[in-house]
């Protein structure tokens, strides 16, 4: 079994949030899982919408979305599943508001609010800002 984070692998444009891997990081994703001794999981921050649109030209790939709450073990067309289903997310509205606040202060800034977890995106902000 075959775990790659895909936030870590580089990418053809990190700054402006276009998420596609660079040509060869794809080979080497393909030729690991036609093997049929390897299991490739890649697991991301990334909805998974966005995992399985941008990840779906590897049909046997293993997918694993924000960082671990969704998952679709298998083939491409498996069905996603949630890690825990009984999961409380009234304590989202009250950082959401929270973080707000510093989305409208912090030039560049974006909330990403997920099914599970908040993201305070900072790649885009500059220098001068933090």
């Amino acid at each position: 079994m075959i775990f790659l984070d895909i936030d870590a692998l580089p990418t053809k444009d990190y700054a402006a949030d276009i998420n596609e891997l660079q040509s060869v990081v794809a080979m080497y994703i393909e030729n690991l899982s036609q093997d049929n001794r390897n299991i490739v999981v890649l697991f991301s921050s990334q909805t998974q919408v966005s995992m399985e649109k941008e990840f779906s030209i590897f049909p046997k790939v293993w997918l694993v979305a924000e960082h671990g709450y969704m998952y679709r073990a298998g083939h491409k067309g498996t069905e996603w599943k949630r890690l825990c289903t009984n999961v409380e997310r009234d304590w989202m509205n009250q950082v959401i508001e929270f973080l707000v606040v510093y989305e409208e202060n912090v030039d560049g800034s974006k909330l990403e609010v997920l099914e599970s977890i908040i993201v305070f995106n900072v790649k885009n902000v500059d220098e001068e800002q933090g």
